[in-house]
């Protein structure tokens, strides 16, 4: 049984997507014959809601033992760089983030070394997830000093748009530099394996792409301490036939209003058809034109499942169609039992990943989301289970146990 170290700044019960994909890799990793260790860092519990990515470079308040260790994770404690308190300007900051990736994170070596100089867990191999990048600089200094391979795992792009600049180069020289070391390369999508390797040039690293999955749903139960947002859900769907729901972050990417204008024109005044619920920090004047828009507080996690179970349908609005960007929200939403509305430009590879799942309506126009919201009052409430493999956290987990499989056999016959 191959021991396997998970490297990362995101877990539950801090509510970020980025955690979610570690933590299915912990859940079902030892069915495929490995054991896991997660080592992340604490979040004090204000902070675990707020989707706040800057809330990973703040140190811990409430944490006063050096970790904390609960099922397979360790939660370190994490002290906030000297760098980050520096007064500079943000064009000094900048090009520090160049010249020495993240600085704002490397300093979270110390808090892993550690623990791990104390723990009884020796890893075989590690697997550390970007961004921020510094964990990858984490991750060749713990790969050196323990003599064990490690994967990177890119859940985003570092580097999205490639051009000839002075900036781009010295970013992509800085990326080649983080991965010379790394014995493999693990990517959220189809796409961004292709990005990748046209980043790395010729790269010896096998790159594989390993999507986030969801967990298939069972007795959703909503947050004790979102009973609010939820009673306002219910108001909401007592006074609209359709109603539908995305508790995502949303990107201006997204062009989330080519949707509400869709809406808008569905919807007569005085026998409005249809809402749309978005949980999360929104910018409420921004949705002020479309007064059938109802923006609800951020929620935990098993809340947002839970309002999603009981919408009459969910969206996910695409980004533009060269983008090989997709959420692993969209595997929630495949997993939901609920139709889904997937628009307008979908990538390549997201359009082939919904073409496994019958609950997922792929539209490329505004005309096709009006015909598919008319029949959506058919459809009514009942559950749709038809949930392929390929949507599972359990399915990527095996995919991932037979990379890190080939991973240690390359190691042990060179």
């Amino acid at each position: 049984m191959a021991r396997v170290l998970i490297l990362g700044l995101y877990y539950p019960p801090a509510n970020f997507m980025a955690g979610r994909r570690f933590e299915g890799w912990s859940r079902h990793l030892p069915a495929f014959g490995h054991e896991p260790l997660v080592l992340t860092r604490f979040y004090d519990p204000e902070e675990r809601n707020s989707r706040d990515f800057y809330a990973s470079s703040r140190s811990t308040r409430t944490l006063t033992e050096r970790w904390v260790e609960s099922d397979g994770v360790v939660y370190t404690n994490f002290i906030q760089s000297r760098w980050s308190r520096l007064p500079l300007s943000g064009k000094v900051r900048g090009l520090g983030h160049f010249l020495w990736p993240d600085p704002d994170h490397s300093g979270w070596l110390r808090q892993c070394l550690m623990y791990l100089e104390s723990a009884t867990f020796k890893p075989d191999l590690i697997i550390a997830s970007s961004s921020p990048p510094g964990i990858f600089r984490v991750a060749r200094k713990l790969s050196a000093r323990l003599r064990v391979p490690w994967i990177a795992d890119f859940r985003d792009l570092w580097i999205n748009d490639s051009d000839d600049s002075v900036s781009t180069r010295l970013k992509l020289s800085l990326q080649r530099g983080h991965l010379s070391s790394a014995s493999g390369i693990t990517v959220a999508t189809d796409g961004m394996a292709e990005s990748i390797r046209k980043q790395l040039g010729p790269s010896h690293q096998p790159i594989r792409a390993i999507f986030n999955g969801a967990e298939p749903l069972e007795h959703l139960c909503p947050d004790p301490n979102d009973q609010e947002v939820v009673a306002a859900f219910q108001s909401i769907k007592a006074s609209y036939p359709i109603v539908l729901t995305y508790t995502g972050t949303l990107y201006p990417q997204q062009h989330i209003e080519r949707h509400l204008n869709t809406i808008a024109d569905l919807n007569k005044p005085g026998k409005e058809l249809a809402a749309v619920v978005l949980c999360g920090k929104h910018n409420a004047a921004a949705y002020e034109q479309w007064p059938f828009v109802h923006l609800l507080r951020p929620i935990a996690h098993q809340t947002a499942l839970f309002l999603q179970s009981k919408s009459s349908a969910l969206f996910y609005p695409t980004w533009p169609r060269g983008y090989s960007i997709f959420s692993g929200k969209i595997f929630e939403l495949m997993v939901s039992g609920r139709p889904v509305l997937v628009g307008f430009t979908p990538s390549p590879d997201l359009e082939a990943l919904c073409q496994h799942s019958a609950t997922v309506s792929m539209m490329k126009s505004p005309d096709e989301l009006i015909r598919v919201l008319q029949e959506l009052p058919r459809i009514g409430e009942n559950p749709v289970f038809d949930i392929p493999a390929i949507a599972t956290k359990k399915y990527w987990a095996g995919e991932l146990a037979r990379f890190v499989d080939e991973i240690l056999n390359q190691a042990g016959s060179s």
